[in-house]
């Protein structure tokens, strides 16, 4: 029984990633069971075995992101003592995501997509938001370490470093993929990296914003 248990979750990630990459490609109007079905060399019929309409597709799809950005993060935090140095990784690791699904700013930021579902968005809010936390909760740990500049709130610099994703997505995506969006982040990060860890240039200079 668990063979069988992992194997439909298998199947029904492969059907979600072909929903995303059918997204990316013709966009929500164009996404279809029959599409799902030929993207993963099955019938129709084998595509309703796992989800009952289209919708149930798309909440996969969502699971699918969330699971990713999930990935992103561990995968960031195991890679170095460092925090700056998991941070530049974890917005390689998403710009890397986006360039691989370019679905993800439209279905991210995108009204279409919401529809009759405002659960959607609700959704997609809250996964930032616990996004965010995770990385507040890292930053202000490098802060206690001083790591990183301390008289900024740490709930500041997480939300700024989540800042520098989504122009650059909806640029790239708006461009269909022909802007420099890899070229961009790196020269926000660097902006970004001296902002944040400013006090190390600034020895023996009083801190502001906590009095």
């Amino acid at each position: 029984m668990g063979t069988n248990k992992k194997a439909t979750g298998v199947r029904r990630q492969e059907m979600a990633s072909a929903a995303l990459h059918l997204i990316s490609e013709r966009g929500l109007n164009g996404l279809s069971v029959a599409r799902i079905a030929r993207h993963v060399g099955l019938v129709p019929s084998a595509i309703y075995r796992h989800f009952k309409s289209k919708d149930e597709v798309l909440d996969a799809v969502y699971d699918l992101i969330e699971g990713k950005m999930i990935s992103n993060l561990r995968e960031a935090w195991s890679s170095s003592p460092e925090t700056v140095d998991r941070l530049h990784l974890l917005l390689r690791l998403n710009i890397r995501m986006i360039i691989e699904f370019p679905a993800i700013p439209r279905l991210a930021f995108g009204e279409g997509i919401y529809g009759t579902h405002p659960e959607r968005r609700t959704r997609m809010y809250r996964l930032i938001r616990n996004y965010l936390s995770q990385i507040q909760r890292a930053v202000a740990l490098a802060q206690r370490r001083s790591e990183l500049r301390s008289d900024v709130p740490a709930s500041v610099i997480a939300a700024s470093f989540w800042g520098l994703i989504p122009p650059a997505a909806l640029l790239w995506s708006a461009s269909e993929g022909s802007y420099d969006i890899s070229t961009l982040v790196e020269r926000e990060w660097t902006l970004f990296e001296e902002i944040a860890t400013l006090h190390r240039h600034r020895h023996g200079t009083k801190a502001v914003g906590n009095n």
